[in-house]
């Protein structure tokens, strides 16, 4: 069978990208100076978007909700809420000039969902668990996830810790706080890392979002990544259960403590591996997605072997992996369903029914610097 014609070259493709051009024209030699002031004009840049978009400057609020939105968090019908709502002579919730349904704040929201909502029960309180979101790969929709899990599990009635434990600080960001601007050194984990304090309770902050608090990052987290190697020469100094003992007074705080990691295995997701009670690990459906997947597996298991006593005492009550950003596809041969029966195969059990589309939703959100949450939609 002949080859179907293509109608474009490999050369095409550098031509029409200019990319492979670009990279052989001759230019300038650039200094370190002058990336310097790249960086400043970049970091300006984005302080001007960020004024922009969050409002009201310079901090975040909460949402506040519709009728249809609480009902569905409350898994009813719109009828079936009203008629709960009469039922515990509620008087939550505002009719706002020229509206004609009420809205609800995300206090009143939570409340609502604890008294009326069907949810199933909470479990009898024992200390939080540790959710860690981990990835090898930049780009798979991490931070947006663990933000997002966050604000959900507050919509279920827990109280949540939020740890950012990410140089980059994106997590941070979506929180409304500019990591570079507005997050010293003491608000970090860093104090705790060079064990300057006993725990991370000093590091704690409030956010705008009801039961759900925050320790933020910035580019000073990086720092942990040389401070907790050179610590690992001092005699009963072990490095990876640095984080397990600052988040260990915690949890009689909070019901869920969530840590956003950065995209790699380096001593600080070992930390947060080591502590976590359960895994969660995003990968579209992508090859490469799935390839980093694997490593990411092969090499966390390579280095718990290495870690005397947590490889054979570890336990975790749960790890999952969750598609993400998935194009909804019938077509069973196309290259993402294939990729998704590789994941499938490779990961049995463990692959979540919990698949996230690639929809405009989060793409609106993310490009706004919010969550899906912070959205105005019905």
């Amino acid at each position: 069978m002949a080859r179907p014609k293509k109608n474009f070259s490999l050369k095409n493709i550098h031509e029409q990208s200019g990319l492979a051009k670009s990279v052989l024209e001759p230019r300038p030699k650039i200094s370190i100076t002058q990336v310097t002031n790249i960086a400043a004009d970049a970091k300006a840049v984005l302080e001007a978007v960020r004024q922009v978009m969050l409002e009201p400057f310079p901090r975040k609020l909460p949402p506040e909700l519709t009728v249809n939105q609480v009902a569905d968090l409350c898994e009813m019908t719109k009828s079936e809420f009203r008629s709960a709502e009469i039922s515990i002579d509620s008087t939550r919730g505002t009719i706002k000039e020229g509206d004609n349904f009420k809205s609800y704040t995300l206090e009143e929201t939570i409340e609502l969902i604890g008294l009326i909502g069907k949810l199933p029960p909470l479990p009898i309180k024992k200390q939080g668990k540790v959710i860690a979101i981990a990835s090898y790969k930049g780009g798979v929709g991490k931070t947006t996830i663990s933000v997002s899990l966050a604000q959900a599990l507050t919509l279920r009635g827990l109280k949540v810790l939020f740890i950012d434990l990410d140089p980059q600080g994106s997590a941070t960001t979506l929180f409304g706080i500019s990591p570079e601007i507005e997050v010293q050194y003491q608000e970090t984990i860093m104090p705790f890392i060079y064990q300057d304090e006993p725990d991370l309770k000093y590091a704690v902050q409030s956010t705008y979002w009801h039961n759900l608090d925050l320790i933020p990052a910035s580019s000073e987290v990086l720092g942990a990544e040389y401070v907790l190697p050179a610590q690992a020469s001092l005699e009963g100094y072990e490095f990876w259960d640095q984080l397990n003992r600052g988040i260990k007074p915690l949890r009689e705080q909070y019901d869920a403590i969530v840590l956003d990691t950065s995209p790699s295995l380096g001593y600080l997701t070992q930390n947060a591996m080591a502590v976590a009670d359960g895994i969660l690990t995003p990968c579209p459906l992508e090859a490469l997605d799935f390839a980093s997947l694997t490593q990411f597996f092969g090499v966390f298991t390579e280095i718990s072997s290495l870690l005397p006593g947590y490889f054979e005492k570890k336990q975790f009550d749960f790890m999952g992996v969750v598609i993400n950003k998935a194009k909804l596809e019938r077509d069973d041969f196309t290259t993402g369903n294939i990729i998704k029966s590789w994941i499938k195969n490779s990961f049995k059990e463990y692959l979540w029914d919990v698949i996230i589309p690639d929809s405009k939703i989060p793409k609106d959100s993310t490009s706004q610097l919010k969550t899906v949450y912070d959205l105005s939609y019905d």
